[in-house]
């Protein structure tokens, strides 16, 4: 087995279920877990929130860097997100992505095709379960 990419340490924090995590990357940036009440206190993030934070930013990252080495320049740059979690069993159902792109010089079939192409890229997507939809769209403004 070859070594890691990343070591994440997870630490109680609390009685209920709130945790601490720490990247050994970025070890002074924890992240806190926990879930709503009663089975936590409801101060941090919960996993599936976590694992759609994780998508989008990923996401992001990819999208930005196709559409700056197409020579795109980017001014302003935003991301709504949403996920949708399937009740039985408890997991995540569907990610809506809508990405806000502002820029003076972007044309929408370059936009386009970097959306196309963000699965392919984004090794967060391409880790998801398959049956989880996604659906990304765009606004793109001068």
């Amino acid at each position: 087995m070859s070594n890691p990419a990343f070591e994440i340490e997870i630490s109680m924090e609390d009685q209920k279920v709130k945790l601490k995590g720490i990247s050994q990357s970025n070890a002074q940036r924890p992240v806190t877990f926990d879930y709503i009440p009663p089975v936590g206190t409801g101060q941090g993030y919960a996993g599936l929130e976590l694992l759609t934070m994780s998508f989008s930013g990923c996401v992001s990252t990819a999208l930005l860097f196709l559409l700056r080495k197409s020579g795109v320049e980017i001014s302003d740059f935003k991301a709504h997100v949403q996920g949708f979690r399937r009740e039985k069993p408890l997991s995540l159902e569907k990610i809506v992505f809508e990405a806000e792109i502002k820029s003076p010089n972007a044309q929408d079939a370059v936009v386009r095709d970097a959306m196309g192409k963000l699965e392919a890229l984004s090794p967060v997507w391409r880790s998801l379960n398959k049956d989880i939809t996604v659906e990304t769209s765009y606004i793109l403004t001068e």
